[in-house]
Parts: C-alpha cells; structure tokens; sequence
C-alpha cells in the first residue's frame, strides 16, 4: 500500500508542475466564446479552471471526441501568443 500512495503523490506533483508552466504560458490567452478549445469554461487563468482542464487533457476529450486537444486548436494557441 504505501508504494501505491507514492506513485499517487508523485503523478500528483507532476500535474501540479504541468498546471504551474500551463499557468505561466496560456494564462493570459484571449478565451474562445465556442464551446471547444480554450474557452472561459477550459483556461489555465486560474488554478481551478487549470485543474479541470489537466483532467480534460488527461483524458483526451473521451466523452466528446477530441475536446481541448483538437489539432487545428494549436495553430490557434500559437498564435495567441505574445
């Protein structure tokens, strides 16, 4: 039991680290008003809405085909940023 809880702290800090450098990088993109990709409801502005899309993006968008991760959304967040 207590290697169990280890692998669970350590993937637990490993996603709080990829939500720290999501923060820094995508905190401040402009939000989409669709109900795909990074929108007010999936953003890395706060550590809440990071957390729930770090879930999101763990899980691929299963329940509704690509989600978060649709490949024509990179070209986007690249160019958003500044």
């Amino acid at each position: 039991m207590p290697a169990t809880m280890n692998v669970g702290l350590v993937l637990s800090l490993f996603v709080y680290l990829w939500i720290i450098v999501g923060m820094n990088l995508f905190g401040n993109l402009k939000l989409l008003d669709t109900e795909e990709g990074i929108n007010r409801h999936a953003n890395f502005a706060h550590f809440p809405a990071a957390m729930l899309l770090m879930l999101r993006c763990a899980r691929a968008g299963a329940s509704t085909g690509w989600g978060v991760l649709h490949p024509g959304r990179l070209l986007w967040i690249l160019s958003t940023l500044q």
